[in-house]
């Protein structure tokens, strides 16, 4: 059993939405939950990036099963469609013009063409890609391979960030490419926010 006290649990998604970026910076002790049982219609499996035809949600498809009842790092990743192509393409469309593009664009792409076998493989290597551009590496760096009790936590944030509405995030509005067009999305993948900012996008969360 894993001492509670100051324990934050947090679900893992792949290349989180800024809310739970910022949560995650915020949380003192936290704890990243792999061994879950995964859930549909999640972040555990999408994410939102802002193109030129607005808010796209890219998904990535699961081997057909029950993976409702299986934990996270066991779901395992289609490859019967094309989507890593589909996802790469999506990507250089929204960002493509962005300052950091260019810089972090073909890391990207060879995360996603290495074509991992388990989604917990793949958001695992996303969010500490991501975590380590920031500068917040040791936020994820304990993790828990099988189901962690909400006893053992303070606060549970895996039923948090829903899918189903944009939120907010709880950082500063920063320069969007296409916000002349749409406004500023708020609460998109951290993925908007580096391809803007760069490294300097963990000023947002200090």
């Amino acid at each position: 059993m894993m001492h509670s006290q100051g324990r934050q649990l947090f679900p893992l998604f792949i290349f989180p939405p800024l809310a739970y970026i910022k949560a995650l910076c915020d949380a003192p002790n936290p704890l990243i939950d792999t061994g879950e049982h995964f859930i549909k219609q999640s972040y555990r499996n999408r994410y939102r990036i802002g193109g030129p035809n607005g808010t796209e949600t890219l998904t990535i498809p699961l081997v057909k099963g029950k993976n409702d009842k299986m934990p996270l790092n066991q779901v395992q990743i289609s490859y019967a469609d094309k989507w890593v192509q589909q996802h790469i393409g999506a990507l250089k469309t929204a960002y493509a013009n962005t300052p950091f593009y260019a810089y972090y664009g073909p890391e990207i792409n060879a995360m996603l063409q290495a074509s991992p076998l388990l989604l917990g493989d793949l958001s695992l290597q996303a969010l500490q890609w991501c975590m380590e551009e920031l500068g917040f590496t040791s936020r994820c760096s304990q993790l828990s391979k099988i189901y962690a009790g909400a006893g053992e936590a303070d606060t549970d944030y895996r039923r948090h960030f829903s899918s189903r509405e944009n939120g907010r995030s709880g950082i500063s509005p920063y320069p969007q490419l296409f916000e002349a067009r749409h406004g500023f999305t708020d609460n998109l993948s951290v993925l908007d926010l580096l391809f803007h900012e760069g490294r300097a996008a963990r000023l947002r969360f200090l």
